[in-house]
């Protein structure tokens, strides 16, 4: 069974790790996962499986928010924005990049997927921590 929130927690922490070390297309290609791992456990949270949303973090952020919020209104505490499709920042990360040429976005553009992808990652693992549904030391620094 998957387990999405320690899958988020671990590719939010080696992504600021790539980030750290300019490795900025990697860095983007798994801060894209830990935003979709942890939108995914949110709408689990709420009572839904992510799975059926696929990769699609405009999916995530939009429909399967909206429908976890119906079933559980208290997520709404966490208030994750939701991924806007157009051709900035994390509304054109696929998981698809992984075949992609390197450098076929520019640096700033990876950079602004990291830190959008941050950002989601931020609210929903912080706040899980808060909550007591993930462990304390699971949060990357």
């Amino acid at each position: 069974m998957e387990n999405f929130c320690s899958a988020a927690s671990r590719h939010w922490d080696n992504s600021a790790f790539l980030s750290n070390h300019n490795r900025h297309q990697e860095a983007a290609y798994l801060a894209g996962y830990a935003a979709e791992c942890a939108l995914k456990a949110l709408i689990e949270e709420g009572g839904l499986h992510g799975r059926p949303f696929r990769h699609s973090l405009v999916g995530l952020s939009v429909d399967g928010l909206e429908l976890a919020l119906l079933l559980n209104p208290l997520l709404r505490r966490y208030e994750v924005s939701p991924v806007v499709a157009d051709t900035s920042g994390l509304g054109r990360w696929e998981e698809t990049h992984r075949y992609e040429e390197t450098g076929f976005l520019s640096e700033a553009d990876f950079q602004d997927i990291v830190t959008q992808a941050n950002k989601i990652a931020r609210k929903i693992l912080v706040g899980f921590t808060l909550d007591g549904l993930l462990a304390g030391g699971d949060i990357p620094q």
